[in-house]
């Protein structure tokens, strides 16, 4: 396999990552039919897209391969309400690798990216992002989940 890059997201990209967030949705919806996605609702993505790369609260990290974008993965900040004391929080909203590239270890170097990669103030709280996710798996029984993630990262 060609050496994989991993960068910054830019407008560019809007379509090739739409087109890819279509290929994930089609295969969530195969295991989950809740996930039924419009038939043009690539579109929203590429729209949505072109706001999120010059939002400094959002980090959109693609993997490409040959020139051809093969993976993303997209990290924001996000608030909670008002009523909450500590508001911010780290949010991966998508993270997809094209079916031809899965198993190759892609999905974990976006992950890593977008925990290194990004800006600081993203790159915190994504990390406390994840730090809560693994407290939840080792509290809530998803102990399938949580022995899956532990081959790829250092859970303690």
């Amino acid at each position: 396999m060609s050496e994989i890059k991993y960068r910054k997201a830019n407008s560019k990209d809007a379509t090739a990552i739409s087109l890819l967030w279509a290929e994930f949705f089609d295969y969530h919806f195969s295991v989950d039919p809740l996930y039924q996605r419009r038939k043009d609702s690539e579109k929203d993505i590429a729209e949505l897209l072109l706001k999120a790369v010059d939002d400094e609260n959002k980090f959109i990290c693609v993997a490409e391969c040959n020139e051809s974008l093969i993976g993303y993965i997209w990290c924001e900040i996000d608030k909670k309400p008002s009523r909450f004391q500590n508001r911010f929080y780290g949010l991966v909203s998508d993270i997809a690798v094209s079916e031809k590239y899965r198993g190759k270890g892609i999905a974990k170097s976006l992950l890593k990216n977008g925990l290194t990669g990004s800006e600081p103030k993203i790159s915190t709280i994504l990390k406390l992002a994840y730090c809560w996710l693994i407290h939840w798996l080792q509290n809530s029984g998803h102990q399938a989940v949580l022995s899956l993630l532990s081959k790829y990262f250092a859970i303690n």
